[in-house]
């Protein structure tokens, strides 16, 4: 019985070996009309490194010229955060504020100070890097509803944007426990 069950595996095994010569090309129909050209930049994300010099110390305002889109950086598709993540531990271990200045992106050190520029209407934000995500093809960070709102691509779901480096500011200690939420 032991040996029928191995010569069986064995045939199935043989049949579903395809050699890569014979392979099938496969064209996706499911795509946007945007979205073939995104799949050709879905190389692996080089990891951040933090640039030479130390970022200048600021005075706690943001000002046009601290903001403005020179024209560096990532470009990608951004989308929010649902409602439903409102409250929840991120990857930092603080709790995630749909109301604050928060980002997820997947190589970024968490605390790093991003601007994000919507590339449709030009409107710019800046935020933290708190969290991990996303993980859907194309997409390059998640931001909280406040700024989407701010963004201004809140009705649309998501957007083109670009991403660049501010700076670096460590996270402080996250709180032992999160704020229990109203039952």
């Amino acid at each position: 019985m032991l040996l029928v069950r191995g010569l069986a595996s064995l045939c199935l095994s043989a049949c579903l070996f395809v050699p890569a010569t014979q392979a099938m090309e496969v064209e996706r129909t499911d795509l946007e009309p945007w979205e073939p050209a995104l799949e050709a930049s879905d190389a692996p994300v080089k990891p951040w490194t933090p640039p030479a010099a130390a970022a200048d110390e600021k005075d706690g305002e943001d000002t046009a010229a601290d903001t403005a889109d020179d024209g560096t950086g990532e470009v990608g598709y951004a989308s929010y955060y649902g409602q439903r993540f409102h409250g929840r531990r991120t990857a930092s271990g603080h709790p995630f504020d749909a109301s604050g200045s928060t980002a997820a992106h997947r190589t970024l050190p968490l605390g790093t100070e991003i601007t994000i520029t919507n590339l449709a209407n030009g409107k710019v934000v800046t935020a933290t890097v708190t969290d991990r995500g996303p993980f859907v093809r194309g997409r390059i960070v998640d931001v909280s509803r406040a700024l989407a709102a701010r963004l201004g691509f809140i009705h649309l779901g998501k957007t083109k944007v670009r991403v660049a480096v501010r700076g670096f500011s460590p996270l402080g200690p996250p709180p032992r426990r999160l704020p229990q939420k109203p039952r």
